[in-house]
């Protein structure tokens, strides 16, 4: 999912990582066109010599025996051992691993940064929506990869993990889940006959101060301008603030104030509450019944990254099949399998109210959402 500014626990997360530095801000956006241009594959003669086999990559890891992981979703240290261990047990390594929970909105400043004075210090960065992609391309610090060339003989499974429904991203990225947003209840604190359904709902003068939702921008609202537009977001933006929503430092923590009786209810996603259903927290989701946002949330492999063939083996096994590793922990939702329980809930929810699916499919739908969100800002601040 990109959106996400999960911190639970931040620092008992943080305990592996060797230097944490200064957290550099840098926002960047650059046309799609040249975006297009910028990240378009070489010739066929130069990517055939580029290539390297996937007995290179696994022998480079081997070599490397480090890798360093950024991530805000899986986001717990339980998560990144069961993953680790089965990593290192699938190929045969021995790699020291090290992950730190920060999500990619607040590390892509960093990594940009240290790409230009060539001190990375990451390998793997996972949980990026579609702009993030786009704006890491831009800055240079991501580069399209034949993942299916590579590994695909090795982990067959990569080749539906390729990031292809924004077709100028193709290569760029690995999918591995899906955040899918909605409303989220404490049932001890409110009827499920009283929920709201729809995004127009929560702007009803009855549930002033009584629904929480994520401080930046009140995302996922920004994401359904794919399917209702602009203007329509201003709007409904205005008369949700005019409500006085309980803001939290991003969706997941919707979420946690919600299982804690802080906010009745609030927006989150479909896989905050198949976590919290994992830990008997109190809390109930269900779609929205207007516009359901769709973020497909990617990991990839920087650059100049200090361990780039571990990186590039981990991830590409992670997207192929380390997810099912996470799971027992971490649900990982994804709509790519039409059986999953969150397809299935889709497809119930669209067939019941004819909700629209909003979520990017080319690169201009992308820039022009980086643009609203700057409107979005100023709207929030205006007095």
């Amino acid at each position: 999912m990109a959106s996400l500014g999960w911190r639970r626990n931040l620092g008992r997360e943080e305990i592996m990582m060797r230097n944490s530095g200064p957290r550099v801000a840098a926002r960047r956006f650059v046309s799609a066109a040249a975006l297009v241009a910028a990240v378009l594959l070489p010739s066929e003669q130069s990517h055939a010599q580029s290539t390297p086999t996937f007995q290179q990559v696994l022998d480079g890891a081997r070599k490397e025996g480090e890798l360093i992981v950024w991530a805000s979703s899986p986001g717990e240290q339980k998560t990144y051992r069961a993953l680790f261990d089965a990593f290192n047990k699938r190929f045969g390594l021995n790699i020291k691993a090290e992950f730190l929970g920060i999500n990619a909105t607040r590390g892509r400043g960093r990594v940009i940064a240290e790409a230009a004075a060539n001190a990375v210090t990451v390998d793997v960065m996972g949980g990026e929506s579609a702009d993030g992609v786009i704006l890491m391309a831009n800055a240079g610090v991501i580069k399209p990869y034949p993942w299916v060339e590579v590994f695909g003989k090795e982990m067959p499974g990569i080749k539906a993990a390729m990031y292809d429904d924004v077709p100028e991203l193709k290569g760029l990225s690995l999918h591995y889940f899906d955040a899918v947003s909605g409303i989220v209840w404490n049932p001890t604190l409110i009827k499920d006959a009283d929920v709201p359904s729809r995004w127009t709902d929560l702007t009803d003068p009855k549930w002033r101060g009584k629904f929480a939702l994520n401080s930046f921008i009140y995302s996922p609202l920004d994401q359904t301008a794919y399917a209702i537009g602009g203007d329509a977001v201003l709007e409904l933006m205005k008369k949700l603030k005019e409500n006085r929503p309980h803001l939290e430092n991003g969706s997941p923590a919707v979420a946690r104030a919600v299982s804690a009786g802080t906010s009745p209810m609030g927006v989150s996603s479909f896989h905050a509450s198949e976590r919290a259903a994992v830990n008997k927290e109190p809390l109930k989701f269900k779609l929205f019944a207007d516009v359901i946002p769709l973020s497909p949330l990617n990991l990839y492999v920087i650059e100049k990254a200090p361990h780039v063939n571990a990186g590039r083996l981990f991830a590409a096994w992670f997207a192929a099949e380390g997810v099912p590793v996470a799971e027992p922990f971490e649900p990982l939702p994804n709509t790519t399998d039409p059986n999953s329980k969150l397809s299935k809930a889709l497809k119930a929810q669209i067939d019941a109210t004819g909700a629209k699916v909003a979520k990017p499919v080319s690169a201009k739908a992308i820039e022009d959402l980086v643009e609203l969100r700057k409107k979005m800002q100023t709207v929030l601040t205006a007095q």
